[in-house]
């Protein structure tokens, strides 16, 4: 019967999911994960789509992996020339490895564009712009206005995830096309944002806007004027550079070597491939919201199984509980009838009998009235201060004839007393 009500719990669960995942709206991820070929408002697509159509005289290559595993896939990509890198990234970072490659690529006579928030020090370190690289708080900024240098269009959006803008400063080796404007405090600042920079026999382009490229700006900005015209400084032909795209093959041994005219766009993926994850059989499942979700199911289904029949299948121990410390429930119950009572002069009366007996066992001291001597007695056998046991001594025989005693009154006898013990050898019952 109990089998047969797990069964009848899987169905339910398995049919209630199913239910809420066609009936719940998809969310949408506003992140910047620029993955080109997703279609959340800050990834690529859209861009990422119509590259065949921007650069139709060249041939669209996308990089799965870095860049210098793709060159070492394919060396004739070191002997190439008038090519173009695309980077679009929140932030460019690349491996140490995979930018010397990528600059020995520039150097060769191609070109890389670049647009993101943020660049590798490193990068700008060899191309000596490092220290004109500066940032501005933008949480405050409504909207933000691209333009270039020499040329008419321009571009006005509303930022709607806030960031720190960066911009670059002028220097000799840079040469400034693009600028952006915003107001930050109330106060309009005018930056360079779009700068191109020669380095060997290449040249690159670094831009600090890379969410114009994206679905949401795409879609949402009616003018893509100012987009064609960032694109279109991408030179088909690097000056003094010739088109030599060599590629080399092997056959039956032989190496053969032989010239491609044309000429390639690079375009880097935000989403390397994992030959981990590439040559799993789970691939397939897991590019399938559908069979993910049925693998998931089946795996917590399977979970539950052995969880179910892993139970001891023989008489449950029984748990038997600690013997309990009668005393202290005892001693609790009687503090808490006398402070319900809010009466506490039985425990002064006993804190006061149990000092004397101490006082009589330790020093043969006797203790009641018909000794005058008790507190020059006490102080000379203890070696308390006898300025202190008189008051100690005037103190209890003046509560122990109360009738009634507070709770503040117990503290100070029992503090007294407590000082009286600490600073003699008594011995405490």
């Amino acid at each position: 019967m109990k089998k047969k009500g797990f069964i009848i719990l899987g169905i339910v669960l398995v049919v209630l999911t199913i239910v809420l995942e066609n009936i719940t709206p998809e969310k949408v991820i506003w992140q910047r994960t620029y993955h080109e070929n997703e279609t959340n408002p800050y990834d690529l697509k859209v861009f990422y789509d119509q590259l065949d159509t921007l650069f139709y005289q060249k041939k669209l290559v996308t990089l799965k992996n870095t860049f210098y595993e793709f060159t070492e896939e394919d060396p004739s990509i070191n002997y190439q020339q008038n090519n173009t890198y695309i980077n679009i990234d929140d932030g460019f970072f690349p491996d140490k490895t995979s930018e010397d490659k990528l600059l020995a690529f520039i150097g060769n006579g191609n070109t890389a564009f670049i647009s993101a928030n943020q660049f590798s020090s490193s990068l700008l370190d060899s191309l000596k712009i490092v220290k004109n690289f500066k940032g501005k708080n933008l949480m405050k900024t409504d909207s933000l206005t691209l333009s270039f240098v020499q040329k008419p269009e321009s571009l006005t959006y509303k930022a709607k995830l806030k960031f720190y803008q960066n911009y670059f400063k002028d220097s000799s080796n840079i040469k400034s096309l693009g600028e952006i404007a915003f107001k930050s405090n109330d106060t309009l600042f005018e930056k360079t944002n779009f700068i191109e920079i020669p380095f060997k026999k290449g040249l690159v382009y670094l831009h600090t806007q890379p969410e114009i490229f994206t679905n949401y700006y795409l879609l949402e900005t009616s003018n893509t004027k100012y987009i064609n015209q960032l694109l279109s400084y991408i030179p088909t032909k690097v000056p003094n550079s010739n088109i030599n795209n060599t590629h080399t093959v092997i056959q039956n041994g032989s190496t053969s070597t032989f010239v491609d005219n044309s000429t390639f766009i690079y375009f880097e993926s935000n989403y390397k491939t994992d030959a981990d994850i590439s040559n799993s059989p789970l691939r397939f499942i897991k590019k399938q919201k559908e069979l993910y979700w049925a693998w998931c199911l089946l795996l917590i289904g399977v979970f539950l199984f052995f969880i179910i029949n892993a139970k001891r299948k023989q008489r449950i121990i029984p748990i038997l509980p600690k013997v309990r410390n009668t005393s202290m429930d005892f001693v609790e119950t009687i503090a808490l009838l006398y402070e319900e009572a809010d009466n506490f002069q039985p425990i002064v009366q006993q804190k006061i009998h149990i000092f004397f007996k101490n006082i009589r066992h330790t020093y043969n001291i006797v203790t009641d009235k018909t000794n005058p001597k008790l507190v020059e007695q006490l102080s000379l056998k203890s070696g308390y201060d006898k300025q202190k046991t008189k008051e100690l001594i005037r103190f209890i025989n003046v509560i122990k004839t109360r009738e009634t005693s507070s709770i503040e009154l117990l503290t100070r006898l029992n503090k007294e007393i407590e000082d009286f013990y600490k600073n003699t050898n008594a011995w405490k019952n």
